[in-house]
């Protein structure tokens, strides 16, 4: 049955001088369908799924139509049949509460005390949350948070459930959770999901049509297969499973492009000619530029420490990921390196000295923090007047300043986005111009958390070069990431765990001793090519 018909839909956001986001996009959804939505940064995904649920559809002009169960889609179609889920579950949760967050939409739709309480119970039930009942909302995990949010958009039983790059803060193993039981929402109750991501590894595999948007168009509509076949020649080849960019990258043709890891591993095992390992060169790194030692560090007196007698040492001009799960302490790391939390023992020092003494100081001494939000970042109209605030307070004078912006949006690509609101921004863009707006201070520390979060597999690439080329230029930049696929192209890995870090390893060593925490292409070519983490790692050349 047709559940979801759009037609020669186009769209542009008020006051958008561009091109419009949308152009003559035309699909139809069955019901019961699971639908992959992929392109680059900006190229209409977000909005397209925001078009689809008219309480929040972006303000700007549309002409086409969307039909919905054979009716225009408009403010009088049933809220609850249409459920969506946030790239940031912060932008969905409404309440302090877990429970209250569990009610709050089926009170909103004016039904009985009784048939909320058993609605509660039973999906609270199935997704496993009952044990966080009583929790505070701010106490969860990242994972916590975005299963409270699947949970209350299924409250309400819709039957078409949209989803904007959910996975994109969550850790690995939380992802590959948190897409299973999509599935099984998709398979046991026949609700159709339509999904915009930009890892395609865990999702490609699992849909039943992958569609792919390329400045607001409509490029592909295809089953997985077919689609990596059609993408293998465009910008989006990057984002393909790293299944299927092993097979391109070894010149291997034909239709059964494999897709995850076990077709991989039977293609590999079919292949005649062996597999070698490129050479890899390891980066000595400086002195070390920031040291924590035996450092404690808990949010309240009577809680948890958080941190707990954590050593480490980070040196100057690497490029370190610091990797764990979803709640392990990683972004209140961060926060206490660089002076925004104080430590209740031990101690931090920068450049050798105690950051306690700087007392507030740091931000003049060149470490830059961007947070896991972006948001937290901006305060102005347009992106322009953001950059422009950074450089008034540096003192710079109007040409130079204006010089130094179009310097750094033409390094990271953001010149079209300078006189759009922030908060219009796609996830991917806002993290661009909170990057360039950090890069603009001339940080000699750049601490980054989930900075490829909402970013595309190109932007991704031109982050890591800019990063690169910041190491290079004796700067100090400390990750933390969920994206195994970055921090394989860093100078050291580390795995935070019971408020502890490990040792500082490389990547190879890192990954190729991981079983759960790695990389696809270390699952593909184990047993194949030793010591592969990457897929340049397999491929005849030199690693950058």
């Amino acid at each position: 049955m047709k559940q979801l018909k759009i037609e020669n839909l186009n769209f542009k956001y008020a006051g958008e001088k561009s091109d419009f986001s949308l152009c003559d996009v035309s699909l139809e959804v069955q019901a019961g369908e699971f639908i992959l939505l992929c392109g680059q940064s900006g190229s209409g995904k977000s909005t397209l799924l925001r078009l689809l649920k008219p309480e929040i559809s972006p303000n700007g002009t549309q002409t086409g139509s969307i039909y919905f169960n054979g009716e225009l889609l408009d403010n009088s179609t049933p809220r609850a049949a249409i459920g969506m889920v946030f790239q940031n579950p912060e932008d969905s949760l409404m309440t302090d509460k877990v429970s209250h967050e569990m009610a709050f939409s089926l009170e909103c739709l004016g039904l009985d005390a009784s048939v909320i309480g058993r609605r509660i119970a039973e999906t609270a039930s199935y997704f496993g949350i009952d044990a966080l009942w009583d929790r505070d909302i701010h106490t969860l995990s990242g994972g916590e948070r975005q299963l409270l949010s699947l949970a209350a958009a299924l409250v309400s039983r819709p039957s078409l459930l949209l989803l904007d790059e959910p996975c994109s803060s969550l850790d690995p193993i939380a992802a590959e959770e948190f897409i299973s039981t999509l599935k099984r929402l998709n398979s046991e109750f026949g609700i159709t999901v339509i999904i915009s991501e930009h890892r395609l590894d865990k999702l490609m595999p699992i849909s039943d049509r992958v569609i792919a948007i390329e400045n607001g168009r409509i490029i592909c509509n295809e089953t997985p297969r077919e689609a990596a076949k059609i993408l293998r020649n465009t910008s989006l080849c990057p984002s393909l499973p790293i299944a299927s960019q092993i097979y391109f990258a070894l010149g291997a043709e034909g239709e059964d492009i494999p897709l995850d890891v076990r077709e991989c591993r039977t293609y590999l095992e079919k292949k005649e000619q062996p597999l070698s390992l490129a050479r890899t060169s390891v980066k000595d790194g400086g002195d070390a530029v920031i040291s924590a030692k035996n450092i404690s560090f808990r949010y309240e007196k009577s809680g948890r420490d958080i941190l707990c007698g954590l050593d480490a040492e980070l040196e100057r001009g690497l490029f370190t990921c610091i990797m764990g799960g979803n709640g392990a302490g990683k972004s209140t790391l961060l926060s206490c390196l660089c002076g925004l939390e104080q430590v209740y023992e031990g101690k931090i020092t920068y450049n050798g000295k105690n950051i306690r003494k700087y007392k507030g100081e740091l931000w003049r001494e060149n470490i830059s923090l961007l947070m896991q939000s972006a948001k937290h970042l901006f305060s102005c109209e347009t992106v322009r007047a953001e950059l422009m605030d950074v450089c008034e307070a540096q003192g710079l004078d109007t040409t130079v300043a204006e010089q130094r912006i179009d310097e750094v949006s033409k390094r990271l690509g953001i010149c079209a986005l300078l006189d759009r609101h922030p908060y219009d921004l796609s996830g991917g863009e806002m993290q661009k111009a909170a990057l360039s707006k950090l890069l603009l201070g001339n940080p000699r520390v750049l601490l980054l958390d989930e900075p490829t979060q909402g970013l595309d597999a190109s932007f991704k690439a031109e982050l890591l070069n800019n990063i690169l080329d910041l190491c290079e230029d004796g700067v100090t930049v400390i990750a933390v990431t969920h994206d195994t696929e970055l921090a394989a192209y860093a100078d050291r890995c580390m795995m935070m765990f019971g408020g502890k870090l490990t040792s500082g390893m490389t990547p190879h060593e890192f990954f190729s001793e991981n079983f759960y925490y790695t990389t696809a292409t270390s699952r593909i070519t184990r047993g194949f090519c030793e010591g592969a983490v990457r897929v340049t790692d397999i491929c005849g050349g030199e690693n950058e």
